[in-house]
């Protein structure tokens, strides 16, 4: 007889929801919606903001709030508004992107203007326009000009058709098939005007750094190109760090162009109003105490409430970072609970534990393998000293050795400091047992760190044995050594080198590769290093 399985609890988690009313809000983004509602509805545009920030800050958040705004404000205004969403990630396969967003603004267009009234405020005209450029059968960009190179951008009507269902049955209705694009965004530019005065059209385009780099410059360059006339107004959410990083690489690998800056100077040409949202440490306590009073977290609130400032510090002050924290503790907590395991769950140890392998594996990775290296920091109890051990240390450590990654990966995130030199940071330091404990629940997932350190550790271990061989006076085993030494050395090695090329003559086979190496390792940092 198959017996009964136990009844199992519900297991409640916080969803990373974006926020979607201002009674959700703990963070003040209702304030930043407000701004962009407002510039959104008083600039005539062409006009294009940028909400700018990392992943799980609240970009998505302040679209939402600010259409909501804008739509419940467009009733008692004089001006008619249609407003659009578009999701960027969605349609990142589309050979165009533009396709789908001028598809996605009709839409709107026909479901909220009935098609009689709107030739009056110039809507129908624009309609048309629009419809005109979906279907344009190619628009060709030629030369090289800078994020497209010398690609012939295809739009492929037929896609389109297919794709947007309710548009098919006019098709008929538009002789459109020989239009070419140019001519449909001069057309745009002259009708826009007449329907600026009592009509606005704001797009809100998310997820932009979603997409590989590439299709989202693509898409921003489209609309600069085509829908850069009066009554468009476009709200983009977007990390710039990505795009402006893809950019430089761009300009300096096709164009030669080294300018750092360049990228960001091509960002503020297609974006008017760069809106960075600003740190949430301010106002991070206030959103961890309203999730504590949430039906998931309220029977922890006991535990939690005074860890706090751990766990803000662990998620570096991140929403939807915070909400994945609390939602891994429930469930290790859980796991551990029903394992029935001696003592209380280390909740405290698991927050330092888990912030850091989130931030850095790879520091995470060092410190569970090196009992050594946890108790000399746990020795240093104050961020300060901690700071300066580092210092101390890597200014003694040669570049590229394993330690030496570790030490700046630390010394480039003060959060982690700040974590490690916490009393809870410490007594995870100074506890290897509990390490144990709390590494058997940690979440699992992440062996690119773990391979990582393996790989530096074998690096090391190679540069090292090449660098003692380079005293032998086998000629063999010295250009062996160089060939080491030139793929995995860096200048740290240089003395070596250069004591051993006086020993071999220039023109003798150790020679040779000893001043091939040489000359590899002088060059290793991108430019001739002085000795």
């Amino acid at each position: 007889m198959v017996g009964v399985p136990n009844r199992i609890a519900p297991l409640s988690l916080l969803s990373d929801e974006p926020v979607a009313e201002p009674s959700q809000d703990g963070l003040g983004l209702e304030n930043w919606a407000q701004v962009v509602a407002s510039v959104a509805l008083g600039t005539e545009g062409p006009f294009t903001v940028g909400v700018f920030g990392g992943w799980g800050v609240g970009k998505t958040s302040i679209l939402r709030l600010a259409k909501k705004l804008i739509d419940q404000s467009s009733k008692s205004i004089k001006t008619k508004v249609t407003t659009v969403e578009f999701n960027a990630a969605q349609y990142e396969d589309e050979g165009v992107a533009l396709i789908p967003l001028v598809a996605s603004i009709i839409n709107e267009l026909d479901r909220k203007h009935k098609l009689a009234s709107a030739s009056k405020d110039g809507v129908r005209a624009l309609r048309t326009a629009l419809r005109s450029l979906l279907f344009a059968v190619s628009a060709e960009v030629k030369g090289k000009v800078p994020m497209f190179g010398d690609a012939s951008v295809k739009i492929d009507a037929d896609k389109a058709i297919t794709r947007y269902e309710n548009l098919r049955s006019e098709w008929a209705d538009f002789q459109v098939e020989n239009t070419a694009s140019q001519r449909v965004i001069s057309t745009l530019r002259e009708i826009s005007p007449k329907a600026q005065s009592n009509h606005r059209i704001i797009v809100f385009i998310d997820d932009l750094d979603r997409c590989f780099p590439d299709k989202a410059v693509q898409l921003l360059q489209s609309v600069r190109l085509a829908l850069n006339h009066p009554g468009f107004v476009f709200v983009l959410a977007v990390d710039p760090t990505v795009l402006e990083n893809y950019l430089e690489k761009r300009f300096i690998d096709e164009f030669g162009l080294k300018d750092y800056r360049r990228g960001h100077y091509y960002l503020d040409k297609l974006i008017q109003l760069p809106l960075w949202i600003p740190s949430h440490e301010k106002r991070f306590e206030y959103l961890i105490e309203r999730l504590l009073s949430s039906s998931s977290l309220r029977k922890h609130r006991k535990d939690l409430e005074p860890l706090i400032d751990l766990l803000a510090i662990a998620c570096e002050h991140n929403p939807r970072q915070l909400i994945r924290f609390l939602n891994n503790i429930l469930v290790s907590r859980e796991v551990y609970q029903r394992g029935n395991l001696q003592g209380d769950f280390p909740l405290s140890a698991f927050i330092v534990a888990h912030g850091i392998r989130q931030q850095n594996d790879l520091v995470y990775q060092k410190l569970i393998r090196d009992e050594a290296m946890c108790l000399q920091f746990s020795e240093c109890r104050s961020p300060k000293a901690l700071s300066e051990y580092l210092d101390e240390r890597s200014a003694q450590t040669p570049n590229e050795h394993v330690n030496q990654v570790f030490f700046r990966s630390l010394q480039n995130r003060d959060s982690m400091v700040r974590l490690l030199t916490s009393a809870a940071g410490n007594e995870w330091l100074s506890n290897g047992n509990m390490r144990k404990v709390v590494e058997a629940f940690l979440p699992t997932g992440w062996s690119s760190a773990r391979k990582e350190v393996d790989e530096l550790a074998w690096i090391q271990e190679q540069v090292d044995r090449a660098l003692l061989q380079l005293g032998s006076s086998d000629e063999g085993m010295i250009i062996a050594s160089c060939e080491v030494l030139s793929v995995l050395g860096d200048e740290g090695c240089l003395p070596n080198v250069r004591e051993a090329r006086a020993q071999w003559p220039d023109k003798s086979r150790a020679g040779r590769a000893l001043f091939a190496t040489y000359q590899k390792l002088m060059f290793s940092r991108g430019g001739l290093q002085r000795q």
